[in-house]
């Protein structure tokens, strides 16, 4: 199996638990392992799946796909991290390197999740082996993250496109406002309702540049506050 079947089987999972129970997010870190290992057996049925095996050198495994009984068939390994900072990412990696994929355990691959968003900094790995997935937002996964950047940024250039210029007023007096053609008007509707339901995988940069759109500034404030609460109880 390659990595990037298993990536697509682990992004399965995740987004089942998303669509079924997303709470599950909001709880600790050995509970998310528990049920997101119970949905990863559905998806590796050939495989065992455990959980927090015995510690290896002080080291424990969150979730390993493998098959018990000797270390012939060791297949991935799995850190999981709420709210990761870059020191934690790089001490999880190298833990899957200098423990896992040595022997005796040999595990083929590993895949850190990160239940959050990532810092922008990523410490350098090898992606023919390992993997990083963002779960943001909750109901969001890293293919349907970009297609919220993709609409963020469709946004600012219609903004700017059907924004009204003030200083066009005529000597008159009278304000004649510049024509805007109906078809970017259309769009920037479609574009808006669109946006409004992934507002949790922006930044909190992007989010402060919605503050001024009556249509997101409430849910954009509320996000932040929101980030910032969970940030002080995870410090």
């Amino acid at each position: 199996m390659t990595l990037d079947e298993i990536v697509n089987k682990a992004r399965k999972a995740i987004q089942k638990i998303s669509d079924t129970n997303s709470a599950i997010w909001y709880t600790t870190e050995w509970n998310i392992c528990h049920h997101l290992a119970c949905k990863l057996a559905k998806e590796f049925n050939d495989f065992d799946v455990d959980v927090e095996l015995e510690k290896i050198d002080l080291r424990r495994p969150d979730i390993v796909i493998h098959k018990r009984g000797n270390n012939e068939n060791n297949l991935v390994v799995f850190q999981i991290k709420k709210h990761p900072f870059l020191l934690g990412i790089k001490t999880d990696i190298k833990k899957i390197e200098d423990t896992f994929f040595i022997e005796p355990y040999k595990y083929s691959y590993g895949i850190f999740i990160s239940i959050g968003e990532l810092p922008k900094k990523l410490p350098v790995f090898d992606r023919n082996r390992i993997r990083i997935i963002e779960v943001y937002g909750w109901k969001i996964i890293p293919n349907e993250k970009e297609h919220c950047e993709k609409l963020y940024n469709r946004y600012k250039e219609l903004r700017g496109k059907t924004r009204m210029e003030v200083h066009d007023m005529p000597l008159s007096g009278k304000y004649n406002p510049k024509y805007i053609p109906g078809e970017d008007m259309e769009e920037r509707e479609k574009v808006e309702k669109e946006l409004e339901k992934c507002l949790d995988c922006l930044s909190d940069n992007q989010l402060k540049e919605l503050y001024g759109d009556n249509r997101f500034s409430y849910k954009a404030t509320k996000i932040i506050a929101e980030r910032k609460i969970k940030r002080s109880k995870i410090n």
